[in-house]
């Protein structure tokens, strides 16, 4: 029946069915935007929704921004140091390309968003040694947001990778980061 089905799958997997189905449309369709060129509405019927209002909702409930705004995110990476800088970048509607996460945010932002952003090296975030600045100058970024609470020689370091916006999050309040952060990244509307 299908409530034994229901029932069976959730034991089985940890999630109803229909909870799975939306996760594999939805991962579908940010595939689709960020390399297809597709309309919304085109994304949004290949991938089973007829409604393409409904699934900007879901699209935004389970990503944290719209599809379009998902779609203009392949424009730029990037780069976000801490679960602060992510915060910030997912209210101003732009997902970050890569991320550095301790191990508690990154489970966080993978199961409640979805992302699909390659996080790196965790827990490092005044990496004297370099590893974190090293694997970030791999990736080329165009952008880093991070906090004040990296080390001065590693903010600088990573400036010279790309133009860099380091908040400082122990003296300013959450408004205030955010407009710094939209206002560097031309994002205050």
């Amino acid at each position: 029946s299908e409530t034994h089905f229901r029932e069976r799958f959730r034991s089985r997997y940890g999630i109803w069915p229909l909870e799975y189905l939306t996760s594999v449309r939805l991962g579908a369709a940010r595939r689709l935007l960020l390399v297809s060129g597709r309309s919304v509405r085109e994304v949004a019927h290949r991938v089973g929704y007829r409604d393409e209002f409904y699934f900007s909702r879901l699209f935004r409930k389970h990503t944290g921004v719209t599809p379009s705004q998902y779609a203009r995110n392949k424009e730029r990476h990037i780069v976000a140091l801490g679960y602060p800088a992510v915060g910030q970048l997912l209210a101003l509607g732009i997902m970050p390309g890569s991320a550095a996460l301790n191990s508690r945010w990154s489970g966080y932002y993978r199961s409640y968003y979805h992302l699909d952003i390659p996080v790196l090296q965790t827990d490092a975030f005044n990496d004297d040694d370099g590893d974190l600045i090293k694997e970030i100058g791999r990736i080329s970024p165009d952008v880093i947001i991070g906090g004040d609470f990296q080390s001065h020689s590693v903010q600088e370091k990573l400036g010279r990778i790309a133009p860099s916006l380091f908040t400082p999050w122990s003296r300013t309040d959450w408004r205030e980061q955010l407009m710094t952060t939209a206002v560097f990244l031309e994002r205050t509307e």
